[in-house]
């Protein structure tokens, strides 16, 4: 039940782009979790999951905050940026302003086929149906996100107890 509910709902690589993933939390001194509206919701919950399991991670529902300035530009830092559409105006600008500091940038987005998906470093798809009310306020479901996430927290976690 479990493959086939991933095959539906993520894209093919998903398992390399995860491995991926993992590589990049391990040699970064801080990960960055950035959403807006109920992205930032799940950049926190991504944080938690990462902080629970030893990495260190913040996160902000606001992608100009002034604590994320220290964090952003320090070397080893990794972006990891949420986005139901990819076409997050604010999200894209961060991505743009910070291209000259070759940050390492992760998305979780609703498919490849967007803007922030093409300027990240690794992009993890989901595929579900998107439904945008007026004024743009999104009721499309969380749950692909949600699992995605926990699938690469099972992952980072279960690569480092294997490294013990």
């Amino acid at each position: 039940m479990e493959r086939i509910f991933v095959d539906q709902v993520f894209d093919g690589n998903i398992y390399k782009d995860i491995g991926r993933v993992n590589e990049a939390f391990l040699k970064a001194d801080w990960i960055c979790c950035i959403g807006m509206g109920s992205s930032g919701i799940i950049a926190d919950y991504a944080a938690r999951k990462l902080n629970t399991i030893g990495f260190k991670a913040i996160s902000s529902n606001e992608p100009y905050a002034p604590i994320l300035r220290r964090q952003i530009n320090e070397p080893n830092n990794v972006l990891l940026l949420f986005s139901t559409s990819g076409e997050t105006r604010e999200l894209i600008e961060l991505v743009r302003l910070l291209e000259p500091y070759q940050k390492t940038v992760i998305s979780m987005t609703n498919s490849k086929e967007n803007t922030l998906a093409k300027l990240s470093t690794i992009n993890l798809s989901y595929y579900t149906a998107k439904q945008r009310l007026t004024y743009n306020f999104d009721l499309s479901s969380q749950i692909p996100v949600v699992a995605l996430i926990e699938y690469l927290i099972a992952y980072c976690y279960n690569s480092q107890t294997a490294e013990d």
